[in-house]
């Protein structure tokens, strides 16, 4: 009986949705994060993301005091500068009530240097997902951090 509850336990976890949007990404961060996949925002209509082309890899690191870390890594996990990059990361928060995903409001991060960094607003449900819409050259990507506690 306890072998039957194990393996179910197991396979349940099989089903949960904790990465991104897009093409799965299989490498770990370089400074300690989550990573996800940056695709262009249009490629997300007509659930056409899953096979989308990869243009960079994100890598989002978060602080005990809510403050947020976006990296910007090149497909083959090298740091990528932020050249052509809009100073700005639109951020959109939903959080899970009853089941469902609810939109709760956005938020920006700045571009400093090499990175982008902003404070996650109170989140008093869990989990919840972070869209980021970042700019660059003029073209607008996608990054979906999903199922996050």
């Amino acid at each position: 009986m306890k072998f039957l509850i194990l393996a179910l336990c197991l396979s349940l976890n099989a089903f949960a949705h904790d990465e991104g949007h897009g093409p799965a990404v299989k490498e770990g961060g370089l400074y300690g994060g989550i990573l996800a996949s940056v695709m262009k925002e249009a490629d997300l209509k007509g659930n056409h993301h899953a096979k989308a082309t990869v243009h960079y890899k994100a890598e989002l690191i978060r602080a005990q005091d809510g403050t947020l870390t976006l990296y910007f890594l090149t497909p083959d996990m090298k740091k990528h500068d932020l050249t052509g990059f809009e100073n700005e990361v639109t951020v959109k928060m939903e959080v899970k009530k009853g089941g469902k995903y609810t939109y709760v409001g956005e938020f920006k991060l700045t571009k400093k240097d090499h990175l982008f960094s902003g404070k996650l607003p109170a989140v008093r449900t869990r989990p919840f997902n972070l869209d980021m819409f970042p700019v660059v050259n003029k073209e607008k990507l996608f990054i979906g951090f999903s199922n996050l506690d």
